[in-house]
């Protein structure tokens, strides 16, 4: 099993390095299509993978001859160049629709700061506070975050920008600044407030034409409660990912897969899958086993990430297909969001994966 997990997490990591070699920005590109072309990169992807790769440098001996440091803190020093002059950091890649986003800045922020924990680099800090600021300064009265503030919702409150409280406390937690966790705090109670009896949450759709809550927004939500729930030491956060995380195992199938929506029964109204959810629904099993110790969040995890192996093309002849994992099975489009939450997903199961 570890080396099939060895080979999994490598192949996936050689399709990050080359979605910045072969483009000529030098950013991580957001996607790869089956056309044959990378696209341009993105802020919050690029500094997503920093951090992902600040974490390698110390903490495998997978690789040889990788300079993961290295590569984090170039990869991170180019995510600040795109930083808008704000501080928050856009949602598309560059050259798109330049509008701030409260999720990417709160998914760069991370990055930024896994950067600085694990190599000092200063500018990965200047960038995460600056940032933070924006997402302080941006909150509005009720604690939620309006989706992007500008965008295709017309700025309308959501829960998954609960994003941007983990990102808050991570801040907090590596500055000491207390402004910091009183935003994150704010922000999860307002969280933790829409979510039904049955687990669903209310309010974390990105369709402005359905309240239905896609699996990547559900996974993005229940990501940011765990994280804050460890940082806080918080258990009423940790219950509610639980809770929301337990509705959805039903629903798994027998794959190891998740269907990719779900209304306010909680039950499916798309079938097809979606990788990025499974992703973090298999991260998300893995952090609540680690406190609850129930086998049936384990094994949700193992199923899931078994699936997503199952589906990486190790053997293609093209560049920007081996090694990734599809946005779904069958579909030739590769999201770099997608690697990195699967690579996370291992790296985060490989106490129980082994």
């Amino acid at each position: 099993m570890l080396r099939k997990i060895k080979n999994s997490i490598t192949a996936a990591v050689d399709w990050l390095c080359r979605s910045y070699t072969l483009n000529s920005q030098k950013g991580i590109s957001e996607y790869y299509s089956s056309t044959g072309n990378w696209s341009k990169p993105s802020a919050y992807v690029t500094a997503e993978t920093a951090g992902l790769f600040s974490h390698l440098e110390k903490s495998l001996n997978f690789f040889e001859d990788k300079d993961f440091g290295v590569k984090s803190v170039e990869l991170a020093n180019w995510a600040s160049e795109s930083q808008l002059d704000s501080a928050a950091v856009p949602a598309g890649v560059i050259g798109s629709s330049m509008y701030p986003s409260v999720l990417r800045t709160a998914q760069a922020v991370k990055g930024w700061i896994e950067v600085y924990t694990n190599t000092g680099n200063e500018r990965s800090i200047v960038c995460a506070i600056r940032a933070g600021e924006w997402l302080c300064a941006n909150q509005d009265g009720d604690g939620s975050w309006r989706s992007g503030l500008n965008d295709e919702l017309g700025g309308i409150a959501r829960v998954f920008n609960v994003a941007a409280s983990y990102a808050l406390a991570l801040l907090r937690q590596e500055t000491k600044i207390e402004k910091f966790k009183e935003h994150a705090l704010f922000g999860l109670e307002w969280a933790v407030h829409r979510q039904t009896d049955n687990g669903w949450f209310k309010m974390n759709s990105s369709d402005s034409q359905t309240q239905d809550s896609s699996l990547r927004n559900i996974g993005y939500t229940v990501l940011s409660l765990l994280g804050c729930a460890e940082i806080f030491n918080n258990d009423k956060y940790l219950k509610s990912a639980e809770k929301a995380v337990e509705s959805m195992l039903k629903w798994q199938r027998l794959s190891g897969d998740f269907p990719s929506r779900f209304n306010h029964k909680n039950n499916p109204t798309i079938s097809r899958h979606c990788c990025l959810g499974t992703a973090q629904m298999a991260k998300s099993c893995f952090l609540i086993y680690r406190k609850n110790k129930k086998e049936k969040f384990l094994e949700a995890g193992k199923k899931a990430v078994d699936f997503l192996i199952n589906i990486q093309d190790l053997n293609s002849k093209y560049d920007g297909i081996k090694g990734a994992v599809p946005v779904e099975k069958n579909k030739k489009i590769f999201f770099a969001e997608t690697v990195n939450a699967f690579i996370e997903a291992q790296l985060i199961g490989l106490e129980f994966l082994i």
